[in-house]
């Protein structure tokens, strides 16, 4: 069933006892929520949006202060019912076995479990994602999207080819779920109703109640066995932090590890492919049937990662016209903008100079909005809009700043730059990639070094994926909370969602936070 607040308040919602309360109603809660119901357990969750979009209920997640260089938060998280599944783009690929591991050329990585502790639940999570049963092997879809044998580079070790599935149109995880949650008798949602505190017992570790507040000023406190917050990556540290203000860091802040570790998905265009032939053109095909898309996607190979100690990157290739591909035009920006000052001057120079027909392409186009060549239009090559995977930096971090809320809650303040060492680590993996790729005959990767600057402001993109900020780890010193997602301190307070991660892969999150939420789904029924 699914109420508003004030009519769960008139229906005796304070009377009623539940197994759980989860906050939150993205995937991660809702998964979780619709896994307990269906184990028999009474199930409240509380949503602080509701069915429609509205500027007033966004307006808790505008933080105090943000970096210019990162995407403003306000919008890229929704508080609605469904979260942020009402915005996605659907895309699920499962982590590797190597992302779970302490890798001593990664500081902070590192997970308490492991790969095969989520492979159970990866299968039953791609079907809550609309991906289907079917898995993400590679022999499979690579038959379908015409990979043949012979590309024997992608299998070496040294790169690899993965495969990525998306529902279409994008499964919307309130919305298409609706019929199920209805009829789910032991699962109420409440819409418009925002957790503004917690009653913690610090001598028996349980959290009792929480006081849940609607946008009218009606409360209510809420009683039960177990509580999960499952509202994103900012949001959970948010929440943590203003509670531990009243109890002294006893909620999983033991460490002050409450908020830091805080990663996204940085999306530069950083590399062009210029094929050979067209051995490559399997990684720009998709496969389509009624509900789904499945394409490949270039990655390092595990054998590769080890031996250069490198992190993960995403590489999916995009066919663009020799006049959207050519680096001439950029560097043609970049010489306008800043002159004899700019970095790197001779390379943007040579860039110009060796494609001088789309930089006259580019002046007439911008000058006198008329197009010259025709072949400007022709197949150039394929862009690379790269996803890296971001170290856990403990100093990005989400902290809270003086302003508060209306509900009273301290807006959060946000730390976070892209490290040297993040770039230094793609650009050493493109060069891996690009001396394989020109070794197998199969064509030319440009690194466009010369434009670091334009990816760490204006061509720095985000993929919104908040991770790290509630890290898991085996004890308190190394994060806040343990290997079933219970928060340090505490005996019955859980996270649900990617603020637990303690490393976040190279692909998007989505499929491995309903695998997370299906494994504590699993641990909460017997634990109740």
């Amino acid at each position: 069933m699914v109420v508003d607040l004030a009519t769960a308040i008139d229906g005796g919602l304070e009377r009623q006892p539940f197994d759980a309360l989860i906050v939150g109603s993205g995937p991660a809660g809702l998964v979780l929520a619709t896994e307990l119901a269906k184990a028999g357990k009474r199930v409240c969750v509380a949503e602080a949006g509701t069915e429609e979009y509205s500027n007033e209920r966004q307006r808790p997640y505008a933080p105090a202060a943000a970096p210019d260089q990162y995407a403003d938060p306000t919008f890229c998280r929704l508080r609605m019912l469904g979260g942020s599944s009402n915005h996605w783009q659907a895309s699920t690929t499962p982590f590797d076995p190597i992302d779970f591991e302490e890798l001593a050329w990664v500081p902070g990585s590192g997970w308490p479990i492991s790969l095969d502790d989520l492979k159970p639940f990866y299968q039953k999570a791609a079907i809550a994602c609309g991906t289907g049963d079917d898995g993400y092997g590679l022999a499979r879809w690579s038959r379908q999207l015409g990979m043949q044998a012979e590309h024997q580079f992608a299998l070496s070790g040294e790169l690899a080819v993965n495969v990525v599935k998306a529902s279409q149109p994008p499964r919307r995880f309130f919305n298409d779920n609706r019929a199920e949650i209805d009829s789910l008798q032991g699962l109420l949602v409440l819409s418009a109703a925002n957790l503004v505190a917690l009653d913690f017992d610090g001598g028996t570790g349980l959290v009792r109640r929480a006081k849940l507040v609607g946008y009218a000023g009606e409360e209510a406190t809420v009683s039960a066995r177990a509580f999960v917050l499952a509202c994103g990556g900012i949001e959970n540290a948010r929440l943590l932090l203003n509670f531990n203000e009243e109890y002294q860091n006893r909620l999983g802040n033991q460490s002050e590890s409450l908020g830091r570790y805080f990663m996204d998905h940085p999306l530069l265009l950083a590399a062009a492919f210029f094929p050979s032939g067209s051995g490559m053109d399997f990684l720009d095909k998709k496969y389509f049937d009624d509900s789904r898309r499945v394409n490949l996607f270039l990655q390092l190979g595990e054998t590769s990662l080890r031996k250069h100690k490198l992190m993960n990157i995403r590489m999916p290739f995009h066919k663009a016209t020799q006049f959207e591909i050519s680096s001439a035009v950029e560097s043609l920006r970049v010489l306008r903008d800043n002159g004899a000052s700019t970095d790197d001057l001779m390379a943007h120079i040579g860039n110009v100079f060796g494609d001088i027909d789309m930089a006259v392409e580019a002046i007439s186009r911008s000058t006198f909005e008329r197009r010259l060549f025709d072949h400007a239009q022709d197949f150039g090559g394929y862009r690379l809009p790269i996803m890296i995977q971001q170290a856990p930096h403990r100093a990005n971090r989400v902290t809270l700043g003086p302003e508060r809320d209306q509900f009273g809650l301290k807006r959060c303040l946000i730390d976070w730059k892209l490290q040297d060492s993040d770039l230094e680590n793609m650009w050493r993996s493109l060069e891996v990639v690009g001396d394989s790729l020109s070794t197998s005959g199969l064509g030319t990767l440009d690194v466009l070094r010369e434009f670091e600057d334009d990816l760490r402001s204006e061509k720095l993109f985000f993929s919104y994926h908040h991770m790290g900020t509630t890290r898991m780890a085996e004890t308190p010193s190394k994060g806040v909370v343990d290997r079933h997602c219970r928060v340090f301190g505490t005996e019955n307070l859980y996270v649900a969602g990617s603020s637990v991660f303690v490393t976040g892969s190279h692909v998007p999150p989505t499929l491995t936070i309903a695998a997370l939420a299906l494994r504590l789904g699993a641990y909460l029924s017997e634990r109740l």
